[in-house]
C-alpha cells in the first residue's frame, strides 16, 4: 500500500519522501508528501507509534481488513510466528553491532592514512560548482 501511495503522489508531481524498512530493503515503512501534509507509515512492531498529537489520524487497517476472532482461531501461529520474529529480529541486530565494531576497526586504518587537507579542498571544490551551477539555473530562469 505505501509504494502505491509513494507512485501515486511522484506520478501527480509531488516529492515524496521513502523510508525503507531497516531490515528489509523491498518493503517502505514511511511515505512523507510534505506538499500535501501527510505522512503514512507502518505502525507494527518494532517500530509502533500512538499518535498523540491533534490533527493526527489513525487508519488502522487490521480493524477494518482482518475479520474478528481471526487472532484467535490462529493464536498458536501467530504466537509462533511472534517468536520466529523476535529471535530472528535480535540475531540481525547482533550482526548490525559486528558490522558496525569491522567497520570501525576499518575506518581506523583508513582514518590514519586520509589527508584531510585535501578531503577540505575536493569539498570546497564540490560547493563551488554546485553554487555556480545554482546561479546559472537561477539566471535563466530569470530569462524566463
Amino acid at each position: 500500500m505505501l509504494k502505491k501511495i509513494a507512485a501515486a503522489a511522484a506520478n501527480r508531481g509531488f516529492d515524496v519522501e521513502i523510508y525503507h524498512c531497516g531490515f528489509d530493503p523491498d518493503s517502505l515503512d514511511m511515505v512523507v508528501v510534505r506538499e500535501l501534509g501527510f505522512t503514512v507509515f507502518d505502525s507494527t512492531a518494532p517500530h509502533e507509534y500512538f499518535p498523540c498529537r491533534e490533527g493526527d489520524e489513525i487508519v488502522d487497517l487490521y480493524e477494518r481488513a482482518v475479520v474478528p476472532g481471526t487472532d484467535e482461531r490462529y493464536a498458536q501461529e501467530l504466537e509462533d510466528i511472534k517468536q520466529k520474529y523476535s529471535l530472528n529480529i535480535k540475531e540481525g541486530t547482533s550482526y548490525l553491532a559486528k558490522t558496525k565494531a569491522l567497520h570501525d576497526e576499518l575506518e581506523s586504518f583508513y582514518i590514519q592514512a586520509m589527508d584531510f587537507t585535501k578531503i577540505d579542498q575536493i569539498r570546497d571544490e564540490i560547493n563551488a560548482e554546485i553554487g555556480r551551477i545554482a546561479q546559472a539555473d537561477s539566471h535563466a530562469k530569470s530569462f524566463n
